[in-house]
């Protein structure tokens, strides 16, 4: 274990641009703490805080990977007439070309950088579709180190319906849209290298960036919802790998680590879709206006 007691993990949910907040929010905490990135032990993340963190770990400035996540979006989220003819707007075929965010994510975090490059400790969160199974690209055991970091942040945001795979790989959402949790199993992995050194779960605390908890859908009363398979897919879907699964991922790191674990989020009034360009004024504003007071003070825990 390294000559302190605490192992500090930060990790980043999915959720498209609704992670836009959680990149105003890191810029807002190194404020407070300007050696945070230095402290942090391992970064994790799925889709946007793949995005976000990945992008941090490897060493870019805050305002690079804002202008990632929010200015590239326009040519990320681009629609053309091919696309919508391709595609039958999303129903035969994904909504945008994955490529475009590949190059977007390549310019910004360079076409040759490895996962061996990136000189803090990293896991993002991807979905095999070959295999069908949950796939973590890493730089802790050294099985991943001869991949390419653009290419694993692409398959991690590629969400289904939205884009195709990406070198086999779709959105970690698809499992899971919050990762802290393997985050938490991979820092405690055996398998870690020495120079990692794995440290006790009692030492592990972890910091959780989340994308908004949406308000409740609503049901007339007395109803139910007697969907089939074109009304599940269409209505639930999308919103099950948006909004789905983190509440058990959440109650699992509370119960493992108590105060240990800590929570940025913030409430929605409406719906904000992975891919609603307009919504950007109003996510920054989030990001700006949330307190970050509780944040602040269990960070001090740690420095």
């Amino acid at each position: 274990m390294k000559n302190r007691e605490k192992y500090l993990i930060v990790n980043g949910w999915g959720g498209g641009l609704r992670g836009i907040p959680s990149i105003i929010f890191w810029q807002r905490l190194l404020k407070s703490f300007p050696n945070l990135r230095e402290r942090v032990d391992l970064f994790g993340g799925v889709s946007i805080g793949a995005l976000i963190f990945g992008g941090i770990a490897r060493g870019l400035s805050p305002e690079t990977v804002f202008e990632l996540i929010h200015d590239k979006a326009e040519a990320i989220f681009k629609k053309t007439l091919w696309s919508h003819i391709r595609s039958f707007d999303g129903w035969i075929g994904p909504e945008y070309f994955v490529e475009n965010m590949a190059r977007e994510i390549t310019d910004a975090v360079g076409q040759s950088t490895k996962f061996q490059d990136v000189n803090k400790a990293l896991i993002v969160t991807t979905f095999d579709m070959a295999r069908f199974k949950m796939k973590m690209f890493e730089n802790l055991t050294g099985a991943d180190d001869s991949v390419y970091l653009s290419s694993a942040l692409t398959q991690s945001a590629a969400a289904p319906i939205k884009f195709g795979t990406w070198f086999g790989g779709y959105d970690g959402g698809v499992y899971g849209k919050n990762s802290a949790l393997w985050a938490l199993a991979q820092a405690l992995d055996p398998r870690n290298t020495e120079e990692i050194n794995r440290p006790d779960i009692a030492d592990c605390w972890v910091l959780d960036f989340g994308t908004g908890n949406p308000p409740a859908k609503e049901l007339e009363h007395g109803k139910e919802w007697n969907y089939g398979k074109l009304q599940f897919a269409k209505n639930l879907v999308p919103s099950i790998f948006l909004d789905g699964l983190h509440g058990a991922i959440e109650f699992s790191l509370k119960t493992i680590l108590g105060e240990r674990y800590h929570l940025v989020n913030f409430d929605l009034d409406r719906h904000i879709g992975m891919d609603d360009l307009d919504a950007r004024p109003e996510l920054v504003e989030i990001g700006k206006k949330t307190s970050l007071g509780e944040t602040v003070t269990w960070l001090k825990e740690i420095f």
